[in-house]
């Protein structure tokens, strides 16, 4: 839980700052997803890690799009 805490503080802080923007872009998408994701998922009824997978290509891809949107702020 301490571990992913940073991560999650990082996601909510990214889309604070896209959506004062009012930046629609794949990234907010990305992070909506992901935040809504893990907000729902410790009230279902089974959380082992195969429910996680559904996950994976969301946080691939926007850890792909880390890159270039930190370099296009420049």
């Amino acid at each position: 839980f301490l571990g992913a805490l940073p991560i999650f503080l990082v996601l909510v802080e990214d889309c604070n700052v896209r959506m004062r923007q009012r930046r629609t872009e794949l990234c907010l998408l990305l992070d909506l997803a992901i935040l809504c994701f893990l907000i729902v998922m410790p009230f279902s009824y089974l959380w082992w890690e195969k429910y996680f997978l559904p996950l994976v290509p969301l946080a691939a891809t926007r850890l792909l799009l880390l890159g270039q949107t930190e370099s296009s702020l420049g």
